[in-house]
């Protein structure tokens, strides 16, 4: 069996991936219901695959180091500490409907995680 679909992975776009390896994006928000957060079996505590969505390929693991589930109306700024900054609402909403193919308004649901990497999981590509 594939040693990827045994763990528990979170996926990046490759374009993230080198922010995260720096050490630069420690949260990432995902549009979930909370019916994908339990499928997808994450919670605090748990070490983590790190993956770059377009390749399937490992790029790092990490520490869960915290989840919680708002709106983008209601995220903090710890929240926002560590992940990607956006010019404005509209173009963060462009560019999670970009990703999710879905529309995404202040009201949307959102689950944010933090993570730490695990320096020994780190793979450079």
């Amino acid at each position: 069996m594939n040693q990827l679909s045994e763990q528990k992975n979170l996926h990046f776009a490759e374009l993230l991936r080198e922010t995260v390896l720096r050490g630069e994006k420690t949260t990432t928000w995902r549009i979930w219901s909370g019916e994908k957060l339990d499928k997808s079996g994450i919670r605090v505590g748990d070490t983590v695959n790190l993956v770059v969505s377009e390749t399937n390929q490992k790029f790092a693991e990490a520490k869960i180091t915290n989840i919680r589930t708002t709106t983008f109306q209601g995220l903090t700024d710890a929240d926002r500490n560590g992940h990607e900054t956006y010019s404005s609402d509209k173009e963060m909403y462009q560019t999670f409907e970009k990703f999710y193919k879905t529309k995404v308004t202040k009201e949307t649901q959102l689950v944010v995680i933090k993570f730490v990497l695990n320096c020994k999981g780190v793979k450079r590509l």
